[in-house]
This record gives structure tokens, sequence and C-alpha cells, in this order.
């Protein structure tokens, strides 16, 4: 009975450890220390590359990021909490298409989660001319 209590304990221990890995003190994602030459930058599609550059140039840090993210599963609702936490507002979610803002300073962070597969920058629609 011992020996299953303590693998029990070392099984949640390696699980645990592994999960503080991938989150900072503050429970957010840990950015790669050089975005643009990490795994996570290849998530991104040209367009939201150039929007994060120019949006983390001087005052247009805060400058919020419309886009879609493509997730490796259907996002599931603890999908969406860490999403939440590294700073992704997510608004609609089709399986494993969401859509929603992030700002351009917590890109990587979001880029940078495991499940998340692809990241792209919303196309502003515009009224078309009926006549």
């Amino acid at each position: 009975m011992k020996n299953t209590h303590m693998l029990s304990f070392l099984i949640t221990a390696c699980l645990l450890a592994a999960a503080s890995a991938s989150f900072g003190s503050a429970g957010s994602p840990k950015p790669p220390a050089d975005f643009e030459n990490s795994p996570a930058w290849a998530k991104l599609d040209l367009r939201a590359r150039e929007a994060w550059r120019d949006g983390t140039k001087g005052a247009a840090e805060a400058a919020n990021l419309e886009c879609f993210i493509k997730t490796t599963r259907d996002a599931t609702a603890d999908d969406k909490a860490i999403l939440a936490r590294a700073g992704f507002k997510a608004r609609t979610t089709a399986g494993s298409i969401m859509t929603g803002s992030v700002a351009a300073e917590d890109v990587p962070a979001v880029a940078s989660l495991d499940f998340v597969q692809a990241m792209e920058l919303a196309v502003p629609l515009s009224p078309k001319d009926r006549r």
C-alpha cells in the first residue's frame, strides 16, 4: 500500500513540475527570450509577424491585434483559461479555431503555448457596394 501512495505522489510531483515549467511566477506562460528565432515565431503568419513588430515599437506597445488561433485540438475550458492568462481575449470558438484579440506584447506568450498550432492576423471586412 505504501508503494502505491509513493508512486502516486511521484507522478503528481512530476506533473506539477512540468506544468510549472510552462508558466511564470504569475501563472503566465514564459515567452521565449529570442522570440523571432523560436519555434513559436513559426506559428505566426507574415502579417501577424509584421503587426507584432509594429505593435511592440514605442508608444504602440499596447496595440491590440485581432487574430485567429488554431489549436491542436478542440479548445477546452482549460485551454481558454490558459489563453486568457497568456493575454488572449477569445470571442468566438468553433472547434479548434478561435477568434479574439491579443496585445502585441503578449503575442510571444500565446504563440509559445504547446497547444497553439498557428496564429493569423484577422483581415478586416469592408462593406461591399451592392449596386
